[in-house]
């Protein structure tokens, strides 16, 4: 079973910090999103599950791996419903 890799985008402003958790199934995938320029002074991370919930908090670390099941899930149920 291969582990997901974690990303943490953070942007302070306005006296606190906003962080964007995603995941990632490959070091690749990992990599290229961290080199990806936003333009709005972020600060980007790679790191494991563990890492992610101490830099974004336990609830936005399990409210991506929740939407990224259901889109997971809606994408298999439709690619076979359309046959796929």
């Amino acid at each position: 079973m291969n582990k997901s890799i974690y990303g943490v985008s953070s942007k302070y402003g306005y006296g606190h910090w906003d962080h964007d958790v995603y995941i990632f199934d490959n070091a690749n995938e990992a990599q290229e999103w961290l080199h990806t320029e936003e333009y709005d002074f972020r600060e980007r991370e790679i790191c494991d599950r563990v890492r992610a919930m101490e830099i974004a908090g336990k609830d936005t670390v399990k409210d991506e791996e929740e939407t990224r099941m259901n889109t997971e899930w809606m994408h298999e149920r439709y690619s076979v419903v359309a046959g796929l």
